[in-house]
């Protein structure tokens, strides 16, 4: 397939899109059956990490970074494991349901504040 294809610049959003959703379902069934938590997470890590590794496998080498791109790459990392952390604290504070909504919420409330501050249109 060609890297000008509309299908290969689309496929990795598709795929993440989806991977997403059955996660999450699956994690219920999961979690229903009588699974924990922990064995949950783990086992997802894991297998994101195969498809990750499969990915970049199968696709062409990629260009080395600038140092710059790297600090803004490791501060962006900082920062969401900053949100997966303050995510489990809000689960540990109040209902599971708001703190969900809450988070799902968050790029809405996000993008709202940058259309209002005028750095988005």
């Amino acid at each position: 397939m060609s890297t000008g294809t509309p299908w290969y610049r689309l496929g990795p959003a598709i795929h993440g899109a989806s991977t997403f959703a059955y996660a999450d379902v699956l994690g219920k069934v999961t979690l229903n059956a009588g699974a924990d938590v922990l064995t949950l997470a783990t086992f997802r890590s894991y297998v994101g990490l195969i498809l990750v590794y499969a990915w970049l496998q199968l696709g062409s080498r990629p260009q080395s970074i600038t140092p710059l791109a790297k600090w803004i790459s490791l501060g962006l990392g900082v920062l969401f494991t900053g949100n997966v952390f303050g995510l489990f604290k809000a689960f540990e504070l109040i209902e599971v349901p708001v703190a969900v909504l809450t988070y799902f919420i968050y790029p809405l409330l996000t993008g709202l504040a940058a259309a209002a501050a005028g750095v988005e249109r």
